[in-house]
């Protein structure tokens, strides 16, 4: 069962970890990231991520999984990260979401989230493919709608960079 690592300072320092590790936010517009405890090179993995308060003036945030060895600064975000990184970038104040994967947009304009909506990202290394759903619909990429149990022929998947060898959530 993977939680966040507050261990890891990734950011600014006005984040707030919360219920045994399992909760995570910000207190200002600043850039504030976390990661899991569970790194991964090969098999299927699924995390769900729930947006809880979104503000209108900063809302906006990133889930995906990126390299363990990545290196952050205070200004980075997953949107940032072009060689490692595969998720979503989910923008509550334009509604200008979308979905990435080696820092070049797969789906864009994807709509706006609220509070509630839960996010879930299926992983699978073993065919480096990414599905990501929101409220139990997978996103369609390239017009296909993502389907996890589709093995080897990734249908609906986002790729995950070759680059990404030991993932994180």
């Amino acid at each position: 069962f993977a939680t966040f690592n507050s261990l890891v300072n990734l950011g600014t320092s006005s984040r707030n970890i919360a219920n045994a590790a399992t909760t995570f936010n910000t207190t200002t517009s600043a850039w504030g990231n976390i990661l899991s405890t569970l790194a991964f090179s090969k098999g299927k993995y699924y995390a769900e991520f729930e947006f809880t308060t979104l503000q209108a003036s900063a809302g906006y945030g990133g889930m995906g999984i990126t390299d363990s060895t990545e290196s952050y600064d205070a200004n980075d975000s997953l949107n940032n990260h072009s060689a490692t990184s595969a998720g979503l970038t989910g923008d509550y104040r334009s509604g200008q979401s979308n979905i990435k994967s080696g820092g070049s947009t797969v789906t864009s304009n994807i709509g706006n989230f609220s509070n509630g909506d839960i996010i879930g990202l299926a992983a699978d290394m073993d065919n480096k493919a990414l599905y990501i759903h929101k409220n139990g619909t997978y996103y369609q990429i390239n017009s296909v709608t993502g389907v996890p149990t589709s093995g080897a022929s990734k249908t609906g998947a986002v790729t995950i960079p070759a680059s990404c060898k030991d993932c994180m959530f």
